[in-house]
């Protein structure tokens, strides 16, 4: 589960809906491979998380754009191990979330909302992961069932289980299942929303205290947000328009002043706030449109700010 390759693999083998994915250990290997593939692709490292080194590979792209993508991605990868997979369209939001597993049962899950800023570095890295998810009942059952099958299948016996998944008509594919509690504060997040604690429950099982979770349904519309800007330089700071949110908690990376990084995935972050919403609506469109109400001031290293990235504010912002 914590191998994009053996995942992938495993999926197929059971049925599951999968991407077609390919696994390379070397780069030139990769090169060629892609000079006869068809259609888009998406390249990722095999054992990597918060969408470290993720790129679209495109139909049109020349060799020297398609080399410096595989590249990325092997720069990442613990193992030098990479996954070119095929570019799936998902229906809707991105499933993101939380559960936890008791005897080979997925008895707390949690499903949330992905959101993306589609016009950053990293159009692949969540800014943002909401609750609770806007998709249908019926879909939720499906992906439900899915979960509980690949758990049993896999042999998953007890723990946390952090997943982002695509629901395609009536297929739903298991893009990424981790073994583990979520970054960016999720666990946090759904239990603001929940009042169900799985942080103390991960700790409980390794301590071999007996665990009980109860299946609960959101009540508070919560979310994560995560701070990131578009160009390296200096964070001069943040400015908000009130609206229909309340910031709950912050967490920062580095200090008013610092010199900061692009975020190119979750490792160049600034932060992250916590984040509790008067209702889903206005959840939906805040997060969706972050620049309606949160502003990121970076100074950049460059004297002017280039053709595919333009500022609203003083000092150039994140989104």
């Amino acid at each position: 589960m914590t191998n994009k390759a053996k995942f992938r693999a495993f999926l197929k083998a059971n049925g599951f809906p999968t991407p077609e994915a390919y696994a390379f250990t070397e780069l030139e290997t990769a090169v060629s491979a892609l000079a006869t593939m068809r259609g888009n692709h998406v390249v990722k490292p095999a054992d990597s998380s918060g969408s470290k080194g993720i790129s679209k590979l495109l139909a049109s792209d020349p060799p020297r754009k398609i080399r410096e993508k595989l590249a990325a991605a092997f720069a990442v990868s613990p193992g030098g191990e990479i996954v070119v997979e095929q570019f799936v369209k998902r229906d809707g939001y991105q499933v993101a979330g939380d559960g936890f597993v008791l005897d080979g049962e997925l008895v707390f899950r949690c499903f949330g909302n992905s959101h993306f800023n589609t016009r950053g570095v990293n159009p692949f890295a969540p800014v943002a992961a909401s609750f609770p998810s806007v998709h249908p009942p019926n879909v939720l059952t499906n992906v439900y069932a899915t979960l509980q099958r690949m758990i049993t299948l896999v042999g998953l016996k007890n723990g946390p289980l952090n997943f982002d998944i695509f629901v395609s008509g009536d297929d739903v594919y298991l893009m990424d299942i981790g073994p583990r509690n979520g970054g960016n504060y999720i666990p946090q997040v759904i239990e603001q929303a929940t009042g169900v604690d799985m942080v103390s429950a991960t700790i409980d099982l390794a301590l071999g205290i007996p665990v009980t979770l109860e299946m609960k349904p959101v009540t508070v519309p919560s979310s994560y947000f995560i701070l990131g800007s578009q160009v390296a330089g200096r964070f001069v700071g943040l400015s908000f328009t009130p609206d229909d949110y309340e910031v709950v908690k912050s967490n920062f990376v580095y200090p008013v002043g610092a010199k900061v990084p692009r975020f190119e995935g979750a490792n160049k972050s600034l932060g992250s706030l916590v984040l509790r919403f008067t209702d889903v609506a206005s959840m939906l469109r805040l997060l969706d449109t972050p620049d309606s109400w949160v502003n990121v001031h970076v100074l950049p290293n460059r004297t002017k700010e280039g053709t595919k990235w333009k500022s609203l504010s003083p000092a150039p912002q994140a989104f």
